[in-house]
């Protein structure tokens, strides 16, 4: 998925989920990929706990198509 999300304001892409343009899990395998490339240079996490964030991603993925509210 395109890093262009991890620029994007919560607002822009709160909007994106809701209409569907998006999945939280697009969003948060952006985030996690960018974390991922930059950890080496930057070193500002001590934990990444990616497969939690992707957990709680797919469950928020799974209230939207259902039609829940986050």
């Amino acid at each position: 998925m395109s890093e262009s999300l991890c620029f994007l304001s919560a607002t822009e892409l709160a909007d994106a989920i809701r209409h569907k343009r998006v999945s939280p899990v697009d969003i948060t395998s952006a985030v996690l990929a960018r974390a991922e490339r930059l950890q080496p240079e930057l070193n500002c996490f001590i934990t990444l706990d990616a497969e939690r964030a992707m957990e709680s991603a797919r469950q928020a993925e799974r209230m939207v198509m259902a039609g829940e509210p986050l």
